[in-house]
């Protein structure tokens, strides 16, 4: 089933953005799971924009690894794991050219774009109690049910 009603996020990004001067840029960021410590989110992926003439974007963690894509105008900071209630931070830093251009589109803030998959969780809170599978042909019936959530589309938006 799908769900379509507003759910709080589970992965929760605060995104701090700081000017240094004329054309360095701070940013600092926080990635915290807002679900139960007993379950662990897993391929998470957070899409941090750059503006499109950022020169040397650099950044660091304290968990996962992170890598700058051009061809997106982003920094990608992967984590393979998170465990509900934990907290990890991010800096990231970048120079801006001192001449500025026009086009409107450089400058436009684009939203932090997360994916993530957490196993054996609903956020719905469904869960099937009890299964009851009937097979007339004789096929040998294991009765499981997977439970999978997905972030889907979700993005969040910087200031």
């Amino acid at each position: 089933y799908r769900l379509t009603t507003k759910l709080k996020p589970l992965i929760h990004v605060t995104c701090t953005l700081t000017r240094r001067g004329v054309s360095r840029v701070e940013m600092q960021l926080k990635a915290k799971a807002i679900f139960k410590k007993s379950s662990t989110a897993t391929f998470v992926d957070i899409h941090i924009p750059v503006p499109v003439d950022a020169d040397k974007p650099t950044a660091q963690a304290t968990a996962g690894s992170i890598k700058y894509l051009p061809e997106n105008g982003t920094l990608l900071w992967s984590m393979k794991q998170l465990q509900g209630g934990k907290e990890f931070d991010c800096k990231c830093e970048y120079t801006l050219p001192s001449v500025r251009t026009t086009d409107p589109s450089a400058s436009s803030k684009r939203p932090i774009a997360v994916n993530f998959e957490i196993q054996y969780f609903t956020a719905s809170g469904f869960q099937a109690k009890y299964i009851s599978v009937q097979e007339a042909s004789g096929y040998q019936v294991t009765p499981y049910v997977r439970y999978l959530t997905q972030s889907g589309e979700y993005q969040i938006r910087t200031n």
